[in-house]
């Protein structure tokens, strides 16, 4: 794969500013029991807001981290650092301090390229607003053991084909329920919100591969 990073990065920039792709994108990743509920993703007025920091460094390859086990909801799964918003704070500011809790990374270190769409979940009333950014190639984490257990790095090209976009056949509350997810992590798979939230990305990056092909 040849990606320019500074012609990627620069059309992140332009492109968030305009119209997002939004559920036409989330859809692909949606468990399959969700795909009607993506299409009328109306949020309760009480809805909960949280805001996650899609990292980028200079390799082509995105952070995530793997939820610590001594948290309430959503342990054991993969995520992006991010987290509750606390009153006042912009989705920025709290995308930004949530990231340097979890793995250390200071404001100083990212550039802010954008949003992409907000994204409702309905089991925990929460309302996502994915932010992109940009890190340099070597930074050090300092991992919150509260918080995160492991943070590692996934190239971009494993998100640009087929590969290892796999689906998990399982069941839940007594009936068959599936999902797509991405094997990209030795034990855990990376499927749900964060999947559906990187489904957009890289509907965008491809975007981008389409006009500089």
């Amino acid at each position: 794969m040849n990606i320019d990073q500074l012609k990627l990065f620069d059309f992140l920039n332009s492109r968030l500013k305009s119209d997002l792709p939004g559920a036409k994108a989330h859809i692909k990743m949606a468990p399959f029991g969700d795909l009607e509920r993506l299409n009328n993703n109306i949020a309760r007025p009480d809805a909960k807001h949280s805001a996650v920091l899609l990292l980028i460094n200079e390799q082509m390859e995105l952070l995530f981290t793997l939820r610590s086990s001594k948290l309430r909801k959503h342990s054991g799964q993969i995520s992006f650092p991010g987290g509750r918003s606390e009153e006042g704070e912009t989705y920025e500011e709290t995308a930004l301090r949530e990231t340097e809790e979890e793995v250390g990374i200071k404001s100083s270190n990212i550039e802010l390229l954008g949003r992409m769409s907000g994204l409702y979940v309905p089991p925990s009333n929460n309302i996502i607003q994915p932010i992109i950014g940009r890190i340099p190639n070597k930074i050090d984490l300092v991992l919150n053991p509260d918080e995160v257990d492991e943070a590692f790095y996934v190239p971009l090209e494993s998100f640009l084909s087929e590969e290892k976009l796999k689906t998990k056949n399982t069941v839940y509350n007594g009936k068959p329920f599936a999902y797509p997810y991405w094997d990209v992590h030795h034990s855990v798979p990376l499927w749900g919100a964060t999947a559906i939230v990187m489904s957009e990305f890289i509907y965008i990056v491809n975007e981008f591969r389409e006009n500089n092909s």
